[in-house]
């Protein structure tokens, strides 16, 4: 399954969260890629393990699914991204 992951930047207390939704997506050997801006902060932060993942460019991107890591504005920017692609956002 490929999974699209958008979120806005977080805090140090979120990475746990974080690091876990990651292990278990790579358990289910999800293809996953991670908006570009969420994806250079993961990149730079050595307490997170990142495992291999492709990064989200603009809207040029297929998944099966889209996560949406946020409140409400995360929501909406995810599903501006989707646009009329009939990816479903979680």
């Amino acid at each position: 399954m490929k999974i699209a992951i958008f979120g806005k930047k977080y805090n140090t207390t979120e990475r746990v969260i974080i690091q876990r939704l990651l292990n278990r997506l790579v358990m289910l050997n999800c293809d996953i890629s991670i908006e570009q801006l969420l994806y250079e902060q993961m990149k730079q932060d050595t307490a997170l393990q990142m495992p291999h993942v492709g990064v989200v460019a603009q809207n040029d991107f297929c998944a099966d699914m889209a996560l949406s890591i946020g409140g409400d504005g995360t929501f909406l920017h995810t599903a501006a991204h989707v646009g009329d692609k009939g990816i479903p956002v979680l």
